[in-house]
């Protein structure tokens, strides 16, 4: 299939400012987002930085970041986008972008956006991307179990740190009917994340980079959900 014009028309990333809590939701009333106009940009963020990521959507480049921090513009659709980045020493890492809350309980270990979601997911923004997303990458090798297990508990903490706080902000703003339904899918986006860490802890590598032979799987986690 051939691009549309919309996608050929993309613009290339830029480099944005520090993204984090305070960019992803600077209050309640700034992470309501109805559907206003074609285009959107989203923030870009990788843990480490200097990561390239590629965006595409129905199997169509849409736009490329690199490095990390940047923004990148993209027209709205219903169609979710696919985000893949990599970077030298990490393992590479592919999320997927939905339009509307639904989209946000796909994909990888992602942090960041999550308080804007739960804001989005009741204001009818049913073909809004998230406005920002920070990923982050997992180390190909860990030097040894203490590591990798501070590496995913600092990870898991910080989800549901943030996590909560989108909660919060469900129960603030939500009503009846429609506030069970919005908590029971910030539940699952929870379970879902805390379960993709777990996976990802038990999948890890140990042993010294550049040592002979492959490195050692990781063995029993240190924490479960």
């Amino acid at each position: 299939m051939r691009p549309t014009w919309r996608d050929a028309t993309r613009r290339r990333a830029r480099p944005a400012v520090a993204v984090g809590l305070a960019l992803l939701c600077a209050g309640l009333a700034a992470c309501a987002s109805l559907v206003k106009g074609s285009a959107q940009t989203i923030a870009i963020r990788t843990d480490p930085p200097g990561a390239a990521c590629a965006l595409t959507r129905a199997g169509l480049n849409i736009g490329d970041v690199d490095p990390t921090p940047a923004t990148v513009s993209v027209f709205k659709s219903g169609e979710p986008i696919v985000v893949a980045c990599r970077k030298p020493g990490y393992t590479p890492a592919t999320t997927t972008l939905g339009a509307g809350f639904e989209g946000a309980t796909v994909g990888n270990i992602v942090l960041g956006g999550l308080i804007g979601v739960f804001v989005d997911m009741g204001s009818g923004a049913t073909h809004e991307y998230p406005k920002a997303v920070s990923i982050t990458l997992i180390p190909e090798v860990f030097a040894s179990i203490a590591a990798r297990d501070t590496f995913f508990d600092g990870l898991r903490s910080r989800f549901l740190d943030e996590w909560k706080a989108g909660l919060r902000q469900v129960e603030a703003s939500c009503a009846e009917p429609d506030c069970a339904r919005r908590i029971r899918a910030a539940n699952a986006l929870r379970d879902a994340r805390l379960q993709e860490i777990e996976q990802a802890r038990r999948d890890a590598h140990i042993g010294m980079q550049g040592a002979a032979g492959p490195p050692a799987r990781g063995g029993e986690p240190g924490r479960r959900p």
